[in-house]
């Protein structure tokens, strides 16, 4: 999952329910354990709400809660247990949470964007297309309408910074920092890659071939894994920025090839998370990253949990004590562990 959330609209067939107030969880760990509490956040969601996006901070829960035409962003105190704040979404428009403050930006259908209460319109901007906000909040990158154009706005300069031709279809678009940005490309020929643009320089590289995940670990690091159902080498490794250029090096982990899928590490790098699926049951696994040693699972039921839906949206803590997921109704769900 990545740093920056959007609104995203989904179209069902069917009505979704509510789950319940609490689901019920196995544990198994290789250290004393007291309990296991499962949140659904039924206090703030209605029975017909989804949640798209979310995030998991030290403090908070972050979520988006849809229903029909209106969003809510809600942040929910992780230290009491209780919802911090509830802001209303404008129909039509679509936030990103800034894990610095409760701040938000803002764009509708048509490509006008609001940030910190000024307006703009976005040269060329289509809602169909993929978008990041940069770590700051000041700027925006997304590709035009054919997705053969990387724009990237500055909202306190009120200019267009960057305006660059691209040789494949972006797909994906993520800031690594405010000038270098990873791009997910699908080429003419139908294979797929990650590359690398220099706001700087201006100079566009290629970083991997293959279908691959780009997924937030903080504010200096992402972490590459391969995509669900990819031909991508079965190897995770990292990017992060060293001087004016995007590096990338291996993480090895004795992992099987879903848990490669579904890997999220903690912020400070210190606990990885995994899934794993059988017919009855998703497995939820935590290690400490040092030696990669098993420190907990947590089994949840298969009819309730999809493993490889979480794979986009699974964290964990950085104290490994917290999961955030979502259920098959696109639900948030936290996990909290307490120790004896």
């Amino acid at each position: 999952m990545k740093r920056d959330f959007h609104y995203i609209i989904f179209t069902f067939s069917m009505a979704l329910f509510l789950a319940g107030c609490m689901q019920t969880a196995q544990v198994s760990d290789v250290s004393p354990i007291e309990s296991v509490k499962v949140i659904d956040f039924s206090e703030c969601l209605d029975e017909n709400s989804i949640s798209p996006a979310l995030q998991l901070s030290d403090d908070s829960v972050w979520f988006l809660s849809v229903r029909d035409e209106t969003s809510n962003s809600i942040v929910y105190d992780l230290d009491t247990e209780t919802v911090r704040s509830n802001l209303l979404v404008k129909p039509g428009e679509h936030a990103s949470n800034d894990p610095r403050g409760d701040r938000m930006v803002s764009v509708d259908d048509q490509g006008n964007a609001t940030w910190k209460g000024r307006k703009f319109e976005l040269p060329s901007f289509s809602n169909v297309v993929p978008e990041s906000i940069s770590p700051s909040g000041n700027r925006i990158a997304y590709a035009d309408k054919e997705k053969k154009r990387l724009m990237v706005f500055d909202f306190p300069s009120e200019t267009l910074v960057h305006e660059k031709s691209l040789p494949f279809f972006c797909v994906g678009i993520d800031f690594l920092e405010e000038d270098h940005i990873v791009l997910s490309a699908l080429e003419d020929s139908g294979e797929s890659g990650l590359f690398a643009f220099n706001g700087q320089t201006g100079i566009l590289s290629q970083l991997a071939s293959g279908e691959y995940n780009v997924t937030s670990v903080n504010e200096t690091k992402f972490l590459i894994r391969p995509a669900v159902g990819s031909t991508a080498p079965d190897s995770l490794f990292f990017l992060y920025l060293e001087g004016q250029e995007i590096k990338k090096y291996p993480l090895d982990a004795p992992l099987t090839p879903t848990q490669k899928m579904t890997i999220r590490l903690s912020p400070n790098e210190k606990f990885a998370l995994t899934g794993q699926a059988d017919a009855e049951n998703m497995h939820l696994t935590v290690y400490e990253t040092e030696h990669f040693r098993v420190l907990y699972s947590v089994s949840l039921p298969a009819q309730d949990y999809d493993c490889i839906m979480n794979a986009s949206y699974q964290q964990i803590s950085n104290d490994g004590e917290d999961i955030l997921l979502l259920s098959k109704s696109w639900r948030p769900t936290l996990i909290r562990r307490s120790r004896k």
